[in-house]
C-alpha cells in the first residue's frame, strides 16, 4: 500500500494505470494525476473511471466529473484516445430505489415495490448509450483512456 500522491516507483516505470472509482474520494486529485503521469512510461495508458451522476457512496466522496471536466483534468498530460460511459439507466434506477427505500417504511410493501421497479425498469438497460455530451451528463459513470504525452 502506498500514498497515491507519493508512489514509491521510479519515473517512467509503469505501462498501465487503472483507477476505478478512486479519484472522487481524494481531495487533492491533481497530485494523484501528477503521480500517475510521473510513473507512466511515455505513450502508455491511464484508464480512469469515475462516477458522474450517482448517489454519494462513502463518507469521503468529494468530486464528480463530467466528460469535458475529465478531459480538462487530463489536458496537457494525456491524449484522450477513447471514452465511454454507463448510461442514464444506471443513474435513474438507483435513484428511484433510494427514493423508495427512504419513503416506504413497510418492509413488505418496500420489498414488493422494489421488485416491481426492477422488473419494469430492466428494459432501460437495453437502451444504447450515446456519445453526445447531453446524454453523458446524466450517465452514472464515465471512463476515458488516455495516452501519456
Amino acid at each position: 500500500m502506498a500514498d497515491l500522491t507519493d508512489i514509491p516507483l521510479t519515473d517512467d516505470s509503469i505501462e498501465l494505470v487503472v483507477s476505478n472509482s478512486v479519484l472522487e474520494h481524494i481531495n487533492d486529485y491533481n497530485s494523484v494525476v501528477s503521480e500517475v503521469y510521473r510513473t507512466l512510461v511515455v505513450g502508455r495508458y491511464f484508464y480512469p473511471c469515475m462516477p458522474n451522476a450517482c448517489l454519494r457512496h462513502h463518507k469521503y466522496d468529494f468530486h464528480r466529473w463530467t466528460t469535458p471536466g475529465l478531459y480538462r483534468l487530463l489536458e496537457g498530460k494525456f491524449e484522450i484516445i477513447g471514452g465511454a460511459c454507463r448510461g442514464i439507466a444506471y443513474s435513474l434506477i438507483p435513484y428511484v430505489e433510494a427514493f423508495l427505500t427512504h419513503k416506504i417504511k413497510n418492509r413488505y410493501l418496500l420489498s414488493t415495490t422494489r421488485f416491481l421497479w426492477r422488473l419494469f425498469s430492466s428494459p432501460l438497460f437495453l437502451i444504447k448509450d450515446e456519445k453526445n455530451e447531453e446524454y453523458q451528463v446524466l450517465s452514472q459513470t464515465i471512463y476515458v483512456l488516455g495516452r501519456k504525452l
